[in-house]
């Protein structure tokens, strides 16, 4: 069916929202963080749109942040965040960057936490990612939330969009290289800009978009 307004933010900081994720500690909360330029920081906010909190992602840096996804990792029964450093607009990178911390609780009501006076997240762990075959831009990615396994769809104009993946490494410390697995045929105009992605709690289902659709 048809998409379903649910609220307009409060949270006036958050002026680019580029990655969007359900949270699954906080259920009926969200989290978010800006585009580039912004710092490690996500937000959170609940469905009616009202702020819950601001937090520093603990030892992250933040070159282009592009989008974010929840998803298994290292210790069973935990939600962690995995926040996609993937954007490069000029073609310059040899490796991308993802950020996963467990999730983090949120409160029922505002904390009161800003930019400038945060909560701060655990520790956040540096997963190193590179292409087979050059540099792409990416703005989305997408974890497998029975396997963990990563998904990158590549933001391509006018033709179609690649699709990279790659298991989750066991030692974070190593680069992990993605394997090209395919590609997606978009309809409309737009062709490959594909600006976000998210796969279904069940894993059987994949949701993308881009500028129009």
């Amino acid at each position: 069916g048809p998409p379903v307004k649910l609220a307009d933010l409060e949270d006036k900081a958050v002026d680019e929202s580029s990655g969007l994720v359900a949270s699954r500690t906080s259920p009926g909360n969200y989290w978010t963080h800006n585009d580039s330029g912004n710092g490690p920081v996500i937000y959170a906010f609940d469905s009616n749109g009202r702020r819950r909190g601001v937090w520093r992602v603990t030892g992250a840096t933040s070159d282009d942040w592009e989008d974010m996804a929840a998803g298994p990792g290292p210790k069973a029964n935990t939600s962690y965040l995995y926040i996609g450093d993937i954007g490069d607009n000029n073609g310059t990178r040899s490796e991308i960057i993802l950020w996963r911390i467990p999730e983090p609780v949120i409160p029922a009501t505002d904390s009161g936490s800003t930019e400038r006076k945060p909560e701060v997240t655990e520790p956040a762990e540096q997963i190193r990612l590179r292409y087979p075959d050059g540099k792409h831009d990416s703005e989305a990615l997408l974890i497998h939330p029975k396997t963990g396994r990563i998904y990158l769809v590549t933001k391509v104009p006018l033709i179609n969009a690649s699709v990279y993946a790659a298991d989750m490494p066991s030692d974070p410390a190593q680069v992990v290289t993605l394997t090209r697995v395919g590609e997606v045929e978009l309809p409309g105009l737009a062709g490959g800009i594909v600006t976000g992605g998210a796969i279904s709690p069940d894993g059987t289902r994949a949701a993308l978009c881009d500028y129009f659709n």
